[in-house]
């Protein structure tokens, strides 16, 4: 598909509203925010006329649900419970290989970038639903590894599973691995696979036939399916890409703002190449051992919702802009700046000076790159599925946020990566892309 996933997101909102008595915030962030009427204090009492008493409370339900939407207004009501929900599918070849990730791995992954979702909003992970389409290669052995994984991602923040759905899938003819085509002029190819994926196969004539290698592509195999969903209970503001959410007033990303990033970029890329690029069993185990802390960031993601939570708490204080990192910084801080993806009407793009040095990157990443006779900082900016938090701030939030963080030692990192200006954007002083990686642009 050439036109993109913007593009079809844009044809999506011909047909869906991004609007709705119940939407907060609608799509285009990491979450939609949700209101939902709190359960009425009044029970039906069994002895009440099933045909009278019992439809007068209805009706009586039905206005006071009525009117406390049209009351809320932007803000969620008293009488009403805030949600962020976010939706991820996770799909074998698309997002994972079954050759080098474990069951294990799958379950955790799957279920974190979820999380990561909600960390970004700042919510509190609640619950979520899991849609799985299995193929004849996963076993009971393999779901028991598959499910214990992901339930010790959720168990560690207090997340229930409430349902979902179990499918089979014909299972599609194995994948050879090839080189990485790694960058072109700085595009990432990392959130997701390799875009040049190629599986030969040969026609009547013993010719490779590019056509029959592109029909080998459209089977199916392994898919998981994850909503899950959060609240505000511990009592922060949900975090929003081109708004505050303030009980007074609504503020916007300024000139002269602050960008700020929570973890680190550019490992998950080196993880991505490292394990891809592996022939065998042997060069996979010696990928794991020149890479492990990249790997680690590529097969098991830690999503980062205490600094989460904790940045949402800081809101009530500073205005505070934040999204989670999956995409890339090449794609995400434009859609921070409001410069792609889904934008509010009327609102006005912005550009930034970002400034990314061989200090603020691990050595695995630099190491990497330089192997490869790539520039470190593009490299790192041109990765996807780093899974840390983006954000921005006044330079009077960032000043008070640096102070407050000190005293969190268990927190990731957070650092400066850039100002906001109302030009282009650059990285270390050059003109830099702003692509990044789209299933549906190759």
């Amino acid at each position: 598909m050439a036109n993109g996933e913007d593009a079809i997101l844009d044809l999506l909102g011909k047909y869906f509203p991004n609007a709705h008595p119940s939407f907060i915030m609608g799509r285009g962030d990491d979450c939609a925010l949700i209101t939902v009427p709190l359960v009425s204090s009044v029970v039906a009492n069994p002895s009440l006329d099933k045909d009278s008493e019992s439809k007068d409370l209805r009706d009586s339900d039905s206005e006071n649900k009525s009117s406390e939407r049209k009351d809320s207004g932007n803000k969620a009501s008293e009488k009403t419970a805030l949600l962020a929900v976010t939706s991820d599918i996770f799909t074998e070849n698309a997002h994972f290989r079954s050759r080098y990730f474990s069951p294990a791995q799958i379950g955790h992954k799957a279920l974190a970038v979820n999380i990561s979702d909600l960390a970004g909003n700042g919510a509190r992970p609640s619950a979520f639903s899991l849609n799985l389409t299995l193929t004849d290669d996963q076993d009971f052995a393999w779901l028991e590894e598959f499910f214990a994984s992901m339930a010790k991602l959720s168990q560690r923040f207090g997340m229930g599973l409430s349902g979902g759905d179990l499918a089979k899938s014909p299972r599609p003819k194995r994948w050879q691995p090839v080189p990485l085509n790694r960058s072109v002029n700085g595009v990432s190819e990392t959130h997701g696979l390799s875009p040049h994926l190629e599986r030969t196969s040969s026609d009547v004539s013993g010719n490779t036939s590019e056509e029959n290698s592109l029909n080998l592509d459209e089977e199916n195999g392994l898919n998981i399916g994850i909503t899950a969903w959060g609240d505000y209970g511990h009592g922060g503001l949900p975090l929003l890409r081109h708004k505050s959410y303030t009980p007074k007033k609504s503020s916007a990303i300024e000139d002269g703002y602050v960008l700020f990033v929570v973890g680190e970029i550019g490992l998950a890329r080196v993880g991505l190449f490292a394990l891809e690029s592996s022939k065998n069993r042997d060069e996979m185990q010696e990928a794991l051992r020149l890479y492990p802390v990249s790997c680690e960031a590529h097969l098991s993601p830690m999503p980062l919702v205490e600094e989460g939570l904790f940045l949402s708490q800081f809101a009530h204080l500073f205005p505070v802009f934040l999204m989670d990192i999956s995409d890339g910084l090449m794609r995400d801080i434009p859609r921070l700046l409001a410069r792609q993806g889904i934008i509010e009407e009327n609102k006005k793009a912005l550009g930034a000076r970002i400034i990314l040095l061989e200090e603020n990157l691990n050595l695995e990443t630099i190491s990497y790159a330089k192997s490869l006779g790539e520039d470190a900082a593009l490299f790192a900016y041109s990765g996807g599925e780093d899974y840390g938090l983006l954000g921005a701030c006044s330079k009077d939030a960032w000043i008070e946020l640096q102070k407050k963080w000190k005293g969190q030692s268990a927190f990731a990192r957070i650092w400066k990566i850039g100002d906001v200006c109302q030009e282009n954007l650059t990285l270390n002083d050059a003109c830099i892309k702003e692509n990044g990686f789209d299933h549906f642009h190759q």
